[in-house]
């Protein structure tokens, strides 16, 4: 006779499959562990690697299911391998998990013809294509663009991708109620999209802050030449005594030299600063006064 306890309301087979889940999460977060990442590196990992759990437990005879589970995997080994993101790898990796949403939007449309655009569901579900190949368009342009000049482009990617997010921690709640196993595929989702998208975001916050100190050094050697400043040579020091100043009879305006310091703005977003800076300390826009 089997001793074993249960709950009210649990059978054997649940409790079979919730203590495999448990086991198979604390697998994950060992694994993980023993890989020699930072720690972002090692909490993208552990979200792409539950990510990859649910779409698998996903798994059934449908292409698309193992389209998105095979595209969580390859996130997976780019974030063990350190594969550097904005790569053909990461556009590849977006590319087919896009085309997996694609081969259902097919499908519903052939079994429902018109009925799949109709009403704000069938809007809902067109914005929501779009998004998505909005983001893998992006992903494209990141990986093809060589120069540095992509920080804008970055932005909106995480803009995009947290709205994305948000929809799908909505879609998340509403299947609750109706299927364990749909709010299982959206978390699927919302952790691959998280993991690409924090990746650019810190990017985007990397490039920033050099661009920052870059503009601030130029600006700080170039407002460090006063030219008001008197000269000084070695082979007649400067004496501390200050000669009696004589009246002058050149006027006022005429003794002000043209190379004064004025304040001036920016035309991007209007900062006031020195009008010796070459670069707006604020956007870091090149200024209309730099000699070049």
């Amino acid at each position: 006779m089997n001793d074993k306890k249960y709950s009210p309301g649990t059978s054997e087979t649940e409790e079979l499959i919730d203590g495999s889940f448990r086991s198979a999460m604390n697998y994950i977060v060992s694994l993980v562990k023993s890989w020699k990442l930072n720690p972002l590196q090692r909490t993208l990992a552990i979200i792409s690697a539950v990510s990859s759990l649910f779409l698998l437990i996903n798994l059934n005879g449908q292409m698309y299911i193992w389209m998105c589970a095979l595209a969580g995997l390859l996130q997976l080994w780019m974030c063990v391998k350190k594969v550097k993101i904005e790569s053909f790898t990461m556009a590849f990796t977006y590319s087919l998990f896009s085309v997996g949403s694609l081969i259902t939007a097919i499908q519903q449309i052939i079994n429902y013809g018109g009925y799949y655009f109709s009403g704000w569901r069938g809007a809902e579900r067109v914005i929501v294509q779009l998004v998505l190949y909005t983001l893998v368009t992006m992903a494209w342009i990141l990986a093809l663009k060589k120069d540095e000049n992509k920080n804008t482009l970055r932005l909106v990617f995480f803009v995009i991708s947290c709205v994305f997010g948000a929809y799908e921690a909505i879609y998340v709640l509403l299947a609750l109620r109706t299927s364990f196993k749909l709010a299982l595929y959206g978390l699927a989702w919302i952790g691959f999209i998280a993991v690409f998208a924090i990746q650019v975001f810190a990017l985007y916050r990397k490039n920033a802050l050099q661009r920052q100190t870059f503009v601030q050094s130029v600006n700080s050697g170039i407002n460090s030449i006063n030219p008001q400043m008197p000269y000084c040579s070695h082979e007649q020091p400067q004496t501390t005594a200050l000669q009696q100043e004589q009246p002058s009879a050149i006027p006022e305006e005429a003794q002000t030299p043209s190379f004064a310091r004025e304040t001036i703005y920016c035309t991007q977003c209007g900062a006031a600063m020195n009008s010796h800076s070459m670069f707006c300390t604020k956007c870091g826009a090149r200024l209309k006064n730099d000699p070049v």
